[in-house]
Formats: structure tokens, C-alpha cells, sequence
């Protein structure tokens, strides 16, 4: 019977060790799991402080190319109160010096206004290149996200089940407690009968050497007895 508890507290043991295997590894893994979430945070933060920038940029450009459309719109504006004023001095015989210097000033916002809508169409392909990489940020920001919020309900999932299997651990190591609780108690009182067993064998011992001496000191006394009739009988005989 107490080789039967000794082997079920040793298979308890052993499974006690084996579930303690598994919380290590499923707490490494766990710990990995926390590390990569953790990159996944500095990921996210980064994506997120890229949009803001890009948003910022995005904003900047468009004041930039409202600015040179209401630019171009004014020299638009000018050039044709240029040409207004051109045709009425042309129509009032204005002198060739006074033409001159109109034609110079056309010619000088009309080369302005070209460079503006050069400029204008710059800042609306960079504009556009901003969107899209805004876009891609996003995107790419979303998809983070997901990813995120998936290895986060892992890791809750992971913590509980290293909860339990914590629980669990505790509950054998109290059943293992009280196995060996019980397995001392049994021994102890084992311990107790085999003393008192070896007590008793003592003093059957004493008794039966006891008794042997009583009895060759009767097997001597008759031994005697029966050489004292012997002797006896010789006489009897004799006379």
C-alpha cells in the first residue's frame, strides 16, 4: 500500500514538473509575444506622427498653391487691364516709348504668370505624391492596427492560460502536500508497529532462550534421574 502512494506521488510529481515545463515555455512565449507587441506600438506611434506630418505638409502645400492661384488670377487680371490700357493709348496715338514700356510690362507678367503656373503645377503633382504616400501611411497604419489588436487579445489569452495552468500548479503542490502529509503519517505509524513488533520479538526472544535453558536443565535433571535408576538397578541386581 505505501509503495502504491510512493508511486502515485512520484507520477504527481512528475506531471507537476512536466506542467511547469509548459508554464516556462508558454511564459517565453508569451514574453516574445509582449515584445513584438511592443513593436508593434512604436510601429503604430511612428505611422501615426508620419500621418500628422504628412497631414501638416499636405495642408502647407495646398495654402502654397491657393496662394499662387490667387497669384496668377491677379496677374491674369493685370495683363488684361494691361492690354485694356494698351489698346486705349494705341486708339489715343500714345508716343513709341510710352508703348514700349507697356509691352515690357506685359511681357514681364506674362513671363511671371508662366512661372507661376510652372510652380502652381509642381506643387499640385507634390500635393498629389503627398496624398498618396498619405494614403500608403494609412494604409499601412490600418493594417498595423489589425495586427496589433490581434497579438493583444493573444497575449490576454495567454495570460489567462498561464493563469490557470498557475492555479492548476498550486492546487497539485497543495494534493501533493497532503500525499506526503499522509504518506508521513503512515510511515510514522509503520515505524511505531515495527518497533513494537521488534519489541515483542525481543521478548519472545528472552522467553525462548529462557525456556531452552529450562529445558536442557530438565534434560539434565532427567538424564541424571535416569543414571541414578541405572545405577540402582545394578545394585538390585548384585545382591
Amino acid at each position: 500500500m505505501l509503495r502504491k502512494d510512493n508511486e502515485a506521488q512520484e507520477l504527481l510529481l512528475k506531471e507537476n514538473e512536466r506542467k511547469m515545463k509548459d508554464a516556462k515555455v508558454k511564459s517565453f512565449d508569451l514574453k516574445n509575444s509582449n515584445n513584438n507587441k511592443n513593436e508593434f506600438i512604436t510601429a503604430t506611434q511612428l505611422a501615426s506622427s508620419k500621418i500628422v506630418e504628412l497631414t501638416k505638409k499636405l495642408r502647407e502645400k495646398n495654402c502654397e498653391v491657393e496662394s499662387l492661384k490667387t497669384k496668377c488670377a491677379k496677374l491674369e487680371a493685370a495683363i488684361s487691364e494691361s492690354d485694356v490700357l494698351k489698346e486705349k493709348d494705341g486708339s489715343n496715338n500714345s508716343s513709341p516709348h510710352e508703348v514700349s514700356k507697356l509691352e515690357q510690362k506685359i511681357g514681364l507678367l506674362q513671363r511671371e504668370n508662366i512661372e507661376l503656373k510652372h510652380s502652381n503645377d509642381d506643387l499640385s503633382k507634390r500635393c498629389n505624391v503627398l496624398k498618396t504616400k498619405l494614403k500608403m501611411v494609412e494604409n499601412e497604419y490600418g493594417l498595423i492596427k489589425t495586427r496589433y489588436y490581434s497579438l493583444n487579445e493573444q497575449s490576454e489569452r495567454d495570460q489567462e492560460f498561464i493563469d490557470n495552468l498557475s492555479s492548476q500548479l498550486a492546487h497539485t503542490k497543495d494534493l501533493q502536500s497532503d500525499g506526503f502529509k499522509s504518506r508521513d503519517k503512515k510511515i510514522k505509524k509503520l515505524k511505531l508497529e515495527n518497533d513494537a513488533l521488534l519489541s515483542n520479538v525481543e521478548k519472545f526472544k528472552c522467553q525462548y532462550d529462557n525456556a531452552t535453558k529450562l529445558l536442557d536443565e530438565k534434560c539434565r535433571e532427567i538424564e541424571e534421574i535416569k543414571k541414578q535408576k541405572g545405577q540402582n538397578l545394578e545394585l538390585k541386581v548384585e545382591y
